[in-house]
């Protein structure tokens, strides 16, 4: 038996199941964001981006089928987790770059700040820009 236990290859339609509603849930929002920004719009983005997961899943979800495994290696968790992360990650990552981009298309005087520091080349960091957002109630402390 692996370190991790017996963990069944069926464990990997759930992961699928939950990034699928992840996904539709970002599709949706993805639309109704369109009506706003239609040439920015994290959602659909990250909605894209998920379907890269969802195909990762499947391809190893049909190969450890095909192989008639019944339970996960520790190295098929571990790629799992890696594929995990990696939509994590992106997925942050894309929200951080659109907020930048809306601070700088928005262009408010409540962000001059920040839009200060874009011109000038600083690092703008995503906590900034939520911190500035709840200061000018933008946004709630819930939200926050």
């Amino acid at each position: 038996m692996d370190k991790i236990g017996k963990i069944p290859v069926g464990v990997l339609i759930k992961i699928a199941g939950y990034t699928m509603t992840l996904r539709n849930k970002a599709k949706s929002y993805g639309a109704i964001f369109e009506k706003t920004y239609p040439d920015i719009n994290a959602f659909a983005t990250i909605s894209n981006s998920l379907v890269l997961t969802l195909e990762l899943f499947d391809y190893y979800y049909d190969r450890w089928v095909k192989q008639k495994k019944h339970y996960l290696r520790q190295q098929d968790v571990e790629r799992i987790v890696t594929i995990c992360k990696w939509s994590y990650i992106h997925a942050f990552s894309i929200i951080e770059h659109i907020s930048k981009e809306l601070v700088k298309k928005k262009n408010h005087t409540k962000f001059e700040q920040i839009n200060d520091c874009f011109r000038t080349g600083k690092r703008v960091e995503f906590s900034k820009i939520i911190k500035r957002s709840h200061e000018i109630n933008l946004i709630n402390d819930d939200e926050k």
